[in-house]
């Protein structure tokens, strides 16, 4: 059966998972910069208001990065996403791709991108990320090198695979910057500070902290900021706007800004299954040889 804005026809589609419903909120999609959030349905109209932000204090730092860090939990996802380029100079252009994401035990994440033209890649979050890659003109699963982490995953779209899997998150160094509001919501900045485990390889970027505007409301991050030695901004990742799904809100657009050349990518999110079960050889890299079954067209959510 196909999906939504797709042509493409699945034997043995993937099952919806009970768990779902069982499960008043969640934080789903994009392991990529850990921006997708899942937000309670009733809570978000109050983020609107004007009200002052507090500046915390004292223990209230631990305790939000330890809160956002446990919140990376909840069932599997699917999204159908377009990722538009928009260079300064150039024509824009656009890409589709299919992406499968799931939470782990320990809390990191993996995410599995499928295009259209057959290139597939296997994104694995945490404290020691990896990232594999299969396209069809080798018909071979490459582990991509360390190095590689800086590289847009295709061409002419500003997204990394540092973005996808945000290690930054567990960075046990970082500090408290005070309150703000991105896009009308009240958050709490924290930068975060490499290990020296990372510094060479970010050094190589001018990169020397990550700077991360956190809800201290829900335990997401909103946005986040690569930051060079003077503290200038390198490259930024914002959440745009949000959908309801079911009893969820999930990312909708997010966009990620080059401040050198000025480039952006926007992904907007076209349609979101949740709760669906992905089959546990999906996440070996040998698997990214075969494409992975979608499920039926009536579990998916429009957008």
């Amino acid at each position: 059966m196909g999906v939504p804005g797709t042509d493409r026809t699945v034997p043995d589609p993937v099952g919806r998972s009970r768990a779902c419903s069982a499960l008043p909120r969640i934080a789903a999609v994009f392991c990529l910069l850990w921006l997708a959030v899942g937000l309670p349905a009733e809570g978000r109209e109050r983020l609107r208001g004007r009200e002052t932000i507090p500046r915390l204090q004292g223990e209230e730092v631990a305790e939000l990065v330890a809160r956002v860090r446990a919140n990376r939990r909840g069932p599997a996802s699917l999204l159908q996403a377009e990722f538009l380029h928009f260079p300064r100079r150039g024509e824009r252009e656009s890409r589709r791709a299919v992406l499968f994401f799931r939470w782990e035990a320990d809390g990191s994440a993996s995410l599995r991108v499928e295009m259209p033209s057959g290139t597939r890649w296997l994104l694995r979050g945490g404290e020691r990320p990896g990232a594999w890659q299969w396209t069809a003109e080798t018909g071979a699963v490459e582990r991509l090198s360390a190095d590689a982490g800086w590289a847009p995953l295709w061409p002419g779209v500003e997204l990394t695979l540092f973005d996808w899997t945000a290690p930054y998150l567990d960075w046990p160094d970082y500090s408290y910057e005070g309150p703000d509001r991105v896009a009308g919501r009240p958050v709490q900045w924290v930068r975060f500070a490499p290990p020296p485990d990372w510094q060479g390889r970010l050094a190589r970027e001018r990169v020397t902290a990550v700077r991360l505007a956190l809800d201290s409301r829900f335990s997401a991050p909103l946005r986040v900021e690569y930051l060079g030695g003077d503290g200038d901004v390198l490259r930024s990742v914002e959440v745009r706007s949000f959908r309801k799904v079911g009893e969820v809100w999930m990312v909708r657009r997010l966009e990620a800004f080059d401040e050198r050349d000025r480039d952006r990518t926007e992904v907007q999110v076209a349609a979101a299954a949740v709760g669906i079960t992905i089959p546990n050889r999906a996440w070996d890299p040998s698997a990214l040889r075969e494409p992975l079954p979608l499920p039926p067209a009536s579990a998916f959510e429009r957008f």
